[in-house]
């Protein structure tokens, strides 16, 4: 006979389904909120797309390294169909390049150091002994690459380092290049990749011959010098192109981040003068 003071059996496993259940959600509360509390105590890492703004010019000496390699490079001749050496006079090239600059108002605000037969390494030497404002290159090029210099005492042969690696180096440094000058041939396909590192990217649309590399050379530097923006130093170079070196000016090409303005940005800013 059941006692009436003991509940009834389906009663008591009721009652046990119920402390269950009140117990099984408390459970779930509180791993809900110790996973929370976890989430919360972990760091945050957001990716933020850095935008550097190109510095204003201060009064001070614009530092150029100018970097030339002349290895020995073979290429097609396309009439005969046959392998012949190529030859570049970037002697020759930075010898006006230095003579305009004389000449030039602002001649005593603007240093070039050459740097000849440069190795790879050597862009890694400039950006550490001259913290430069632009980096230049001629030599050879074309199939988005730089043929540097191998360092050989004889018979130097072409080293070349992809624009994806000259990105790399330009980057490695905490004052990158405002400007770097690829007068080589075939420079602007790639070219992309290398605002990465610097804000403008000078480069040729295809092939350049010797004097119109050095025309341009020689009178960029000259505006540079003169205190001109760098879009109006190309647009002088490339006009000096067009009538001394084969009407060719259209060869030359300007890429920048989207917060550059070339047309006042200017190298050179000489220091006001006092009244």
């Amino acid at each position: 006979m059941p006692n009436p003071d003991e509940p009834a059996p389906f009663l008591s496993d009721l009652h046990k389904a119920r402390v269950y259940q009140r117990d099984e959600g408390r459970r779930r509360k509180e791993k809900t909120h110790a996973r929370e509390l976890a989430h919360l105590a972990q760091p945050t890492v957001r990716y933020i797309h850095e935008i550097r703004q190109v510095p204003t010019p201060q009064p001070e000496i614009l530092r150029v390294a100018y970097l030339t390699a002349n290895p020995h490079v073979t290429d097609t001749d396309p009439v005969t169909d046959e392998l012949v050496e190529t030859r570049i006079r970037v002697d020759k090239e930075i010898r006006d390049v230095r003579e305009e600059v004389k000449r030039a108002p602002l001649r005593d605000y603007i240093e070039i150091e050459h740097w000849p037969a440069a190795q790879p390494t050597d862009v890694l030497n400039a950006l550490n002994d001259q913290a430069p404002h632009v980096l230049h290159f001629s030599g050879h090029g074309g199939a988005q690459e730089l043929e540097f210099d191998d360092g050989a005492m004889d018979d130097p042969e072409e080293l070349p380092v992809s624009f994806v690696q000259l990105a790399q180096a330009l980057g490695a440094t905490s004052k990158p290049p405002l400007v770097l000058v690829l007068n080589a041939c075939d420079t602007l396909d790639g070219a992309e990749a290398l605002l990465a590192a610097v804000p403008v990217v000078i480069a040729t649309a295809r092939s350049i011959t010797d004097l119109a590399a050095n025309v341009f050379a020689a009178r960029f530097y000259s505006a540079i010098a003169a205190g001109q923006s760098v879009q109006h130093a190309v647009d002088q170079a490339c006009y000096a192109i067009d009538v001394l070196a084969g009407g060719e000016g259209d060869i030359i090409w300007t890429l920048t981040r989207e917060d550059v303005d070339l047309e006042t940005f200017a190298l050179i800013r000489a220091p006001e003068v006092g009244p």
